[in-house]
């Protein structure tokens, strides 16, 4: 346990330095990372906005291929329940990624990782 807390201490204090010193160039054509977070949101939005219609009108189709009876009605209303839920998680992940990128913005590397570095030792330490 000590040598946890003595590495984390280590780590944590030193990361900064050796990340601020060190003279990176970016290989990306994309400034950011946070571009290209915004690119890849942007594909799965234009690509699930299609997916997210077909589903609605299959849903409908269930609906009316029903026929009154109370089985199929209940599986098209979880059906539709499950279209609803995955329709706002779609129109509502380009906020996410707005809402992350212009936090993550106005750090710099060596906050980020530090960040990062955290957040493994957390995931480790629950083990």
């Amino acid at each position: 346990m000590l040598f946890r807390v003595l590495a984390t201490i280590f780590t944590l204090s030193f990361t900064p330095i050796l990340v601020e010193a060190a003279l990176f160039q970016n290989p990306l054509v994309l400034k950011f990372i946070t571009d290209m977070l915004r690119g890849l949101v942007l594909a799965v939005v234009y690509i699930g906005t299609p997916v997210l219609v077909v589903f609605i009108v299959w849903t409908g189709f269930l609906f009316v291929a029903a026929q009154g009876s109370v089985d199929d009605i209940t599986n098209a209303k979880k059906m539709a329940v499950k279209v609803t839920i995955g329709g706002v998680l779609l129109l509502s992940l380009w906020a996410l990624v707005e809402l992350v990128s212009d936090t993550l913005a106005g750090f710099s590397a060596a906050t980020l990782l530090v960040v990062l570095l955290a957040f493994f030792l957390y995931v480790i330490s629950r083990k």
